[in-house]
């Protein structure tokens, strides 16, 4: 995911909880939990639905924060005075 400067300075604005719930969540985790349902429903195994959730759940955090911290991190060094 690339991130233009002015792009990722409305991003920050509207918060972390947003960025994780929007590309997090929706964008990644459910995209993630989908497939998963898919190769295990094509396998024959049993489903567990609550361990892929929050498998999916996981994994949208981990991407999310991830991609927060390194986008700030960009953020910060390439703008050294505009750190809100």
């Amino acid at each position: 995911m690339k991130l233009r400067q002015e792009n990722w300075e409305t991003i920050r604005k509207r918060g972390f909880l947003n960025f994780f719930l929007i590309r997090g969540l929706l964008l990644f985790g459910l995209p993630f939990t989908l497939i998963q349902i898919f190769m295990r429903w094509q396998d024959g195994n049993k489903i567990n639905f609550i361990a892929l959730i929050l498998s999916g759940i996981i994994a949208g955090l981990i991407y999310s924060g991830s991609m927060w911290y390194f986008a700030e991190r960009k953020f910060k060094k390439e703008n050294p005075k505009n750190e809100v």
